[in-house]
């Protein structure tokens, strides 16, 4: 169970996302909202404000559940190619000295390798552990790339932007939230499939706000 910040504080209880109510579950306070309703970002669902029968108000905190049917919308463009690359383990080190604004190479900077990742660590001279000098050394790290072409087909590319948009979405919820239907529509062009991803979801989204916030 989550801790309860506002424990014993009269409050509300908002929604922090845009949806359909599904289920309103009331522990206490009161309801403010009806199974089938659209509700806002920011709208009460359970009020900490309770009326009574002789028109009194009491201020409670409130707490229950309310489910909303979500949705999530994406779009991504997967590609019929892309390119993979991945370090051969092949390095090449150099070195480079700067003094002031002079520098000198200890080799030369021409490369056997086609393609490269490089890492550039530098250091400036200290002597006696307290001046530091205007002499830098820098040490150049070139790692060998292998560049590799997947080839998707239209089926493939469909269904990476599906798992990728799903994931996506899935990280955004919160812990009790479920995907409960997944919608594709796709366009293709020449380089690849323009795929539209909407993902319906249950969720409870109920967060407590202080009344006089």
């Amino acid at each position: 169970k989550e801790e309860d910040k506002l424990e014993n504080t009269p409050c509300n209880i908002v929604s922090n996302k845009e949806g359909i109510v599904q289920k309103v579950l009331v522990k206490s306070g009161q309801k403010a909202v009806n199974t089938g309703d659209f509700v806002s970002k920011g709208q009460i669902l359970i009020s900490g404000i309770v009326s009574n029968s002789d028109d009194k108000s009491r201020y409670v905190h409130a707490d229950g559940e309310v489910m909303l049917k979500t949705s999530y919308v994406n779009k991504v463009t997967v590609p019929f190619e892309k390119d993979l690359a991945y370090k051969t383990g092949k390095k090449e080190k150099k070195y480079k000295l700067e003094i002031g604004n002079y520098q000198i190479n200890f080799i030369n900077n021409d490369t056997k390798f086609e393609k490269y990742d490089t890492i550039n660590s530098c250091n400036n001279l200290v002597l006696l552990g307290r001046f530091v000098l205007p002499i830098k050394l820098t040490k150049i790290v070139r790692e060998e790339l292998c560049i590799d072409t997947l080839k998707y087909t239209k089926e493939q590319a469909i269904l990476n932007a599906k798992n990728e948009v799903t994931n996506n979405v899935v990280n955004k919820l919160c812990s009790s939230g479920e995907v409960i239907d997944t919608k594709v529509d796709v366009v293709e062009d020449e380089d690849g499939i323009i795929t539209t991803v909407t993902v319906e979801c249950i969720e409870n989204v109920g967060i407590k706000r202080k009344l006089e916030e």
